[in-house]
């Protein structure tokens, strides 16, 4: 028998064909509708403390983030818990692909009372703290990034983080005494 055609070569041969062949491999672990109707896709990221992140459906992400999915559109609202097989979730973050190109969103964002979330950066083109968080910041709440962070004092926005960029993750933290709504609106391009 050949070394080409050797049973060990035929089996390998096969699983590549398989892995080539297989299909999408999907980033969340569980779908729900979200208030406003459409249907969101999430991670479980802390099954003991039943914490959820937003997410893409697609594993690959990028610019498949939504393919062969129906991208949420209009006026939507996320809501900061979710329940799946019963159990309820906090959501406690917003993944880096959850809402990329979703060009036709516009709507409210809950956060939490003295509360930690985290989001993604939802627009193309990067904007100040004060330009995103308009009307929004109380005193003490602070937005963090990966180099630097800004707080809320008064009606500015203070610190080293002068511009939000897209495709980045932030942390906001909350000083409000009652839950408040975040509202974006839809731009050229959202991710």
């Amino acid at each position: 028998m050949s070394k080409l055609h050797s049973p060990e070569i035929r089996l390998i041969a096969m699983l590549i064909t398989l892995l080539f062949c297989s299909k999408t491999t999907f980033a969340y672990d569980f779908s729900a509708v979200c208030p406003s109707g459409q249907t969101l896709y999430y991670n479980i990221i802390d099954a003991t403390n039943h914490y959820v992140e937003l997410t893409c459906p697609n594993q690959s992400g990028g610019v498949f983030a939504w393919n062969g999915f129906t991208k949420p559109t209009g006026a939507i609202t996320l809501s900061s818990s979710v329940t799946f097989n019963g159990v309820p979730y906090t959501m406690t973050a917003i993944g880096d692909w959850a809402l990329l190109d979703c060009s036709q969103l516009t709507g409210t964002l809950s956060i939490p009372t003295k509360g930690t979330v985290w989001i993604a950066f939802p627009y193309s083109e990067g904007k100040t703290p004060a330009a995103v968080f308009t009307g929004f910041g109380v005193n003490g709440d602070v937005i963090k990034g990966q180099l630097a962070s800004a707080r809320c004092a008064g009606s500015n926005w203070v610190g080293q983080l002068k511009t939000l960029e897209p495709g980045q993750g932030y942390i906001f933290t909350s000083n409000a005494t009652v839950d408040r709504t975040f509202t974006f609106t839809a731009s050229k391009k959202q991710y």
